[in-house]
């Protein structure tokens, strides 16, 4: 029910959360769907730096265009503080949408 459409191709986004996861300075990450414009999606990911660690978009980007294939890849990548959670502690994929600002 996760998976993303990049291009008709569908996408796990747990498996582009655990290239982009690996990354020293991200604590987290999640990857989910956003609209760009009116019926236009990109795949886009959130990182929560780790504690005192600096992190940068272009590290991000670079670990992606290394790791994974192109269609695979996140088309946007953010930032943030925290990641929107459910009371159990589940990150909630629907609810990134909300940290979205072009």
């Amino acid at each position: 029910d996760d998976l993303l459409n990049a291009g008709g191709l569908r996408v796990s986004p747990q498996e582009v959360e655990k290239v982009l996861g690996a990354h020293p300075a991200v604590a987290e990450v999640a990857v989910g769907e956003v609209e760009v414009a009116s019926d236009v999606r990109i795949a886009a990911a959130f990182a929560v730096p780790r504690p005192g660690g600096k992190l940068a978009v272009e590290e991000l980007q670079a670990l992606a265009e290394g790791q994974l294939a192109a269609y695979k890849r996140p088309r946007a990548y953010r930032i943030v503080a925290a990641l929107p959670r459910t009371a159990n502690g589940k990150v909630v994929r629907k609810r990134l949408r909300e940290l979205w600002s072009p």
